[in-house]
């Protein structure tokens, strides 16, 4: 007689009356990574953390085995989106990995709302494609359970965006939708502007928002604890994703800079071209980001007045 595949999430055992969650039908993970030229302060963090989470994500894959799969996309960009593995985790090879790695080498501007919204709309259409497929059995267990569908996009920057044609109302939009209508734990770090005040103004949550530092140590803490949450979000929850208190102070510089948020963008149609615009300041311009006790270049010089004896 064969063995019951599932018998694991139908038996009680006596240390668990209760029967086991389902496991996973569906799992899509995307990497959407800033490798802008400003990204060198970080030495080889960027270059590591995209190894390392394709590392992680094919052991993800092979250990779930999910029912449908486990997809992987992972993007990077500067001034250009590239695409460079968008497929299985189990599918992912060696070459792969080393791949991962030299693709995150910095280059180029900043294409950040442009390349976001790409990867989450593609990651739309996949999850539409699988629910659009399912088994009538497999929808009635995903309407009855919706994690069984895991949907996590995760994206780093370490600036403003200087690039795109979309702004961050935009992204705003497309993440609100993503977490709505997807379900999906949408994660964002950031470094040297505020990962809290700008992760809010593109539409993420606080929760799932972290500063990461732009030195070698604190950047590759901060993506090695990003890699970590995203493998809880699709293993354990999204209520067990959430940025831990000893990520957070091991992505961050000791020293911690105050920024402010960057300005806001507004888009105006051109006839001629697609161009970014600033609408005509109504208020003030915003100030460009400054940590708060940077020296001076020059010291203020007292006149040198005469004397007079009167």
């Amino acid at each position: 007689m064969s063995s019951l595949s599932c018998i694991s999430h139908v038996k009680r055992t006596e240390q668990n009356i209760n029967r086991p969650p389902a496991p996973a039908l569906y799992t899509d993970v995307c990497w959407c990574g800033d490798r802008s030229g400003s990204m060198k302060t970080m030495g080889q963090s960027p270059m590591e953390g995209g190894k390392n989470f394709m590392r992680e994500h094919r052991e993800n894959a092979k250990n779930m085995n999910n029912t449908i799969g486990y997809h992987i996309e992972f993007t990077s960009f500067d001034d250009k989106e590239e695409i460079h593995f968008n497929d299985d985790g189990k599918n992912i090879t060696d070459d792969d990995i080393k791949n991962a790695e030299k693709c995150m080498l910095p280059r180029g501007l900043t294409k950040f709302y442009d390349t976001a919204i790409a990867c989450i709309s593609r990651q739309q259409k996949r999850i539409d494609n699988i629910k659009k497929n399912l088994t009538p059995k497999q929808k009635e267990l995903y309407y009855e359970n919706s994690h069984l569908i895991n949907v996590v996009f995760a994206t780093f920057t370490d600036g403003y965006d200087n690039k795109s044609i979309e702004d961050a109302d935009a992204l705003k939009e497309a993440i609100k939708t993503h977490e709505n209508n997807y379900g999906a734990v949408c994660m964002f770090l950031a470094a040297n502007i505020s990962a809290d005040e700008c992760g809010q103004q593109f539409g993420f949550q606080k929760n799932f928002c972290m500063q990461m530092g732009s030195d070698p140590v604190t950047s590759a803490n901060a993506l090695r604890s990003c890699s970590a949450a995203m493998t809880r979000a699709v293993t354990q929850g999204t209520q067990n994703s959430y940025f831990t208190q000893l990520e957070r102070e091991i992505s961050t510089p000791s020293t911690i800079n105050t920024f402010v948020t960057p300005p806001t963008i507004s888009r105006r149609s051109n006839l001629f071209d697609i161009l970014r615009h600033a609408e005509d300041p109504i208020s003030p311009v915003s100030v460009p980001t400054v940590p708060f006790n940077t020296p001076l270049e020059q010291h203020l010089i007292q006149p040198n007045i005469p004397s007079f004896n009167l």
